[in-house]
């Protein structure tokens, strides 16, 4: 039985690698080169990661004001006004860190990474083949994080049932079009689909 489950992800993995190789001359043939895709998919990335920043910095803020607020009544019993003033001024100053963030300079996503190492390149070919295995690398990272935060085999033995269980739920996904960001922006350069239409 368990070699027959090793045959099944054996062939299934290969089938599914297989879709991702294209040559040199394929990628370049493209009309609308992979860049362009890398260069959205790091815009909306890096979007994202700001807002993330901006919304901790809130929740800090509203966190330190509490403290403070509430340490003139705090109890001896409960750390006095001297734990409410401390962590209120912990949070505040968390907050004033994102806020006033010395990294700006470096982007704060994997995506916009990898499109700043992509974008120094000077020869053009080169850089359209690295932007496509740029976005196959983040197609593939980001399906494997689904993944792990989907399945979860509590026996660690994978078994027959959930393997086609696993095999119809990614079908079904697939069918469905509930991709990642990285996912979609790999799907839309290898069927041409508008940018605007992708993002």
């Amino acid at each position: 039985m368990s070699k027959l489950t090793l045959i099944i992800v054996f062939v299934f993995s290969v089938i599914k690698a297989d879709t991702y190789i294209l040559t040199d001359e394929q990628i370049l043939g493209y009309e609308i080169p992979p860049s362009a895709y890398l260069e959205k998919l790091a815009e909306s990335r890096e979007k994202s990661a700001d807002f993330g920043k901006k919304f901790m910095s809130i929740f800090f803020l509203g966190f330190g004001g509490l403290f403070i607020m509430s340490a003139p009544d705090a109890a001896p019993e409960a750390g006095g006004p001297g734990f409410g003033y401390f962590w209120g001024a912990v949070c505040l100053g968390v907050a004033a860190y994102q806020i006033f963030d010395l990294s700006k300079d470096e982007p704060a996503s994997l995506s916009m990474q990898r499109y700043r190492d992509i974008a120094n390149e000077a020869d053009n070919d080169k850089r359209e083949v690295l932007s496509y295995n740029a976005l196959v690398w983040l197609a593939k990272s980001s399906e494997n994080n689904i993944d792990r935060n989907e399945s979860r085999n509590t026996s660690g033995k994978p078994s027959i049932k959930s393997l086609l269980a696993g095999i119809l739920v990614e079908s079904a996904l697939k069918k469905s079009n509930i991709f990642s960001v990285e996912q979609r922006a790999l799907d839309g350069f290898l069927t041409q689909t508008p940018l605007d239409v992708v993002f």
